[in-house]
């Protein structure tokens, strides 16, 4: 060993014993014991440290340089990656593939302020990528010093792939940078029972997807970045289990390639709860929130929304629904907004912005749930401005907030023996009635003086 190589993995071991490596470097993984820092030269894939030295130990390595050819590891035991600012890693990435009941953790490590980022790029493969068959995994690129750009992570199939499965989970933390796929998803993250985290602050995100995340247990993301992406898998994918799923997107997120803008789902009853900003998807859905097994669905928009369609929240059984829209959305091929319920109630304010489907603008239907709508203006380019439908459930809409039109009926509504009460501003139905309105045995409570009543065939049919 020369000299300087000497000299240099005796500096760092100084840093080891420090507080500050104590604390962030590796947090996630119990008993650092090892810390070896290779030379800032063009590495071999394994340099950051040899995991066969401490047999089936917790292994912690720091890895700083070039390494052109990438990192790759098997654990043989639970390891640890601190990658330290200005680490470059190329061809074939960072690859750790865990054995059974090995933690994972690879962070950021800042010893000296502005000294660069983590740079990862792969032009044969994924840019990260770590795997476990049943434990937990963490990747931290906290970025803290605003003074040399932001870390970057870029990959031909995928930028950031993580996955685990039995009772792991997953943790994922950004606050700045890129995640970059050139013909893939830029992060996918597939967890266990244990539920996947996922916070990635300003960090943009552009690929054939955005985020697909998926787990079994709770799944939480939070992103305040750009998200740009050209395929199948769209801008957010989200899925949880009975734990439910908590997704806020407040970066604007612009699927271009068919795939939904952002699609939030929890199933075995979990509830979700969707925060988000402006959404556009060419091809499908702008915004699709769904319980399945009878959860509840939360949506609070403050955007626009523009796809196909541009909101749909579903739920079944017991599940309520509560949705606030914050801006515009535009059903460009379907409808505005859908509210899908079942048994429980559903209730929507879009008063915020118009509401405008190709067909109808805005639809709600539930079974025994109780529909109750406050709305702005409302259009249906091809159908009904409002159009609700109960069976046992009563239906109670005001419009006073804007005008109301339709093709054919401004509100189309009806219950089987479910009461209706409508107040309404302006309504017009241009080829059918302002107000069309049926029950079997429910009660009809009309309020019209808010704004005039037309239809070509008629103003009110109650």
């Amino acid at each position: 060993m020369s000299a300087s190589t000497i000299t240099t993995r005796r500096r760092v071991s100084l840093f080891a014993s420090s507080s500050l490596v104590a604390a962030s470097l590796l947090a996630g993984v119990a008993s650092v014991s090892t810390i070896a820092l290779a030379p800032t030269a063009a590495l071999a894939a394994d340099e950051c440290g040899d995991p066969t030295v401490n047999g089936a130990g917790t292994d912690a390595f720091s890895c700083t340089g070039v390494y052109a050819a990438g990192i790759t590891y098997t654990t043989q035991g639970d390891l640890g990656l601190g990658l330290v600012d200005g680490v470059t890693i190329g061809l074939g990435g960072l690859r750790v593939a865990g054995a059974a009941g090995d933690q994972i953790t690879v962070q950021s490590i800042q010893f000296f302020a502005n000294t660069g980022d983590v740079v990862v790029n792969n032009p044969g493969g994924r840019g990260i990528w770590l795997s476990s068959p049943d434990s937990n995994i963490i990747l931290d690129l906290t970025s803290n010093d605003a003074g040399d750009g932001a870390p970057s992570v870029t990959g031909v199939s995928e930028a950031v792939r993580l996955t685990t499965a039995g009772t792991g989970s997953i943790n994922v933390t950004m606050t700045e940078g890129a995640l970059v796929s050139t013909t893939n998803t830029a992060l996918r993250v597939n967890a266990g029972s244990g539920g996947a985290t996922v916070d990635l602050g300003n960090a943009t995100l552009s690929g054939g997807g955005g985020v697909v995340m998926t787990t079994t247990g709770q799944a939480d993301l939070t992103t305040a970045g750009a998200i740009t992406t050209n395929g199948v898998d769209g801008g957010v994918f989200v899925r949880g289990g009975a734990l439910g799923a908590n997704v806020t997107v407040t970066g604007d997120v612009n699927a271009t390639g068919g795939g939904a803008g952002v699609f939030a789902q929890a199933t075995a009853g979990g509830a979700v709860v969707a925060t988000t900003g402006n959404i556009t998807s060419a091809g499908t859905t702008a915004l699709f929130v769904q319980s399945v097994g009878g959860g509840n669905v939360t949506v609070n928009n403050t955007g626009n929304l523009s796809g196909s369609t541009g909101l749909d929240a579903v739920v079944s059984n017991l599940g309520v629904i509560d949705v606030t829209t914050g801006g515009t959305t535009t059903g460009t091929a379907g409808v505005g907004v859908v509210l899908a319920g079942s048994n429980g109630n559903v209730t929507a304010d879009t008063t915020a912005g118009l509401v405008t489907g190709s067909t109808s603008g805005l639809t709600a239907n539930a079974i025994a749930g109780d529909i109750g709508l406050t709305t702005g203006a409302v259009t249906g380019q091809g159908g009904a401005g409002i159009q609700v439908t109960t069976t046992l459930g009563a239906v109670t809409v005001d419009s006073t907030g804007g005008l109301v039109q339709g093709s054919t009926d401004g509100y189309a509504v009806s219950t089987t023996t479910g009461d209706i009460g409508l107040t309404t501003g302006a309504v017009t139905g241009q080829t059918g009635r302002g107000l069309s309105v049926a029950t079997t045995s429910g009660v009809v409570t009309l309020d019209t003086t808010g704004g005039l009543v037309t239809g070509a065939t008629g103003g009110v049919s109650a």
